[in-house]
């Protein structure tokens, strides 16, 4: 049985989902029990000189989530239950003003796995029960994501730009480190970048699909998956797990996502050198 939901379109009461305060007695004893600490750390998007906080959502009615809060909300939901970030569904990332829309069977269609999981972390009245900690769950740089389960996450998501580790819980193995790539062969995101810039692969493999906005396409997105793979040695390289290592770059706002178009990806302000003269290669 489910428990109980408060209606998250009564603005009056959208608030108290992520009224922290009135939470911290009841936090603080939680918190003790499961062994967390604190989050002392803000999330670093590109330039030192730029951060911020990975956890500003909690302080905000979830109407008011811009896209990146929401991001960093599934971020958190996906450390909570144990999972790396790749495994929630990228769909779901959508301004505060449209999740709070969602139904049960929304997050359902849009994640079959974890929806559910997701819908209770969000609705439910009882968070100090089910999402005790999300404020105090430390966030991490991208270098601290950079150490995953080799068994459970693919040679594409262990790109050494970004990598993703998930927060260890009480019970759970520790998350082995994999060997890093070496640097000569480049990140993940320069490589399709340097795809874009290359007669011979724009628009052939990959395009411009409106580079006013700097939205990009794939268009033999197997085939991309494969010289990657050749790049890093993996010849089981499919476009599933690119496309998932990809994702590792929205927090980062190197890439963004492009809801409800597939095979469609954006640069974002802290992707450098793509621009050029000559979108596809047109003269």
């Amino acid at each position: 049985m489910y428990p109980s939901f408060i209606n998250l379109h009564d603005d009056e009461s959208d608030h108290l989902l992520l009224d922290m305060d009135s939470l911290v007695p009841r936090r603080s004893n939680f918190l003790t029990n499961r062994g967390c600490e604190p989050a002392k750390k803000k999330c670093l998007l590109g330039d030192e000189s730029e951060q911020i906080d990975g956890t500003g959502w909690s302080d905000k009615p979830i109407r008011n989530w811009c896209q990146e809060e929401t991001i960093n909300w599934l971020m958190s939901a996906a450390s909570y239950i144990g999972q790396p970030y790749s495994s929630i569904q990228h769909s779901l990332a959508v301004p505060g003003k449209e999740i709070v829309t969602f139904t049960r069977q929304d997050f359902n269609n849009h994640d079959p796995v974890y929806g559910n999981r997701l819908y209770d972390l969000l609705h439910s009245q009882r968070i100090s029960t089910l999402l005790p900690s999300f404020d105090t769950i430390q966030p991490q740089s991208e270098d601290e994501y950079a150490r995953v389960n080799s068994s459970n996450i693919s040679d594409a998501e262990s790109d050494n730009s970004i990598e993703i580790a998930t927060k260890r819980l009480p019970g759970r193995p520790r998350v082995l480190k994999t060997k890093k790539n070496p640097a000569s062969q480049g990140k993940l995101w320069e490589f399709i970048r340097d795809l874009l810039r290359n007669r011979e692969t724009c628009p052939s493999l990959i395009c411009w699909e409106d580079y006013s906005q700097a939205k990009f396409r794939f268009v033999k997105s197997d085939e991309v998956a494969k010289r990657w793979g050749s790049r890093k040695g993996n010849t089981k390289m499919t476009y599933e797990k690119l496309s998932r290592a990809m994702r590792y770059y929205y927090k980062s706002k190197i890439f963004l996502p492009v809801l409800g178009r597939r095979l469609v990806y954006q640069f974002g302000p802290n992707a450098k050198g793509w621009q050029t003269d000559n979108p596809n290669f047109r003269h």
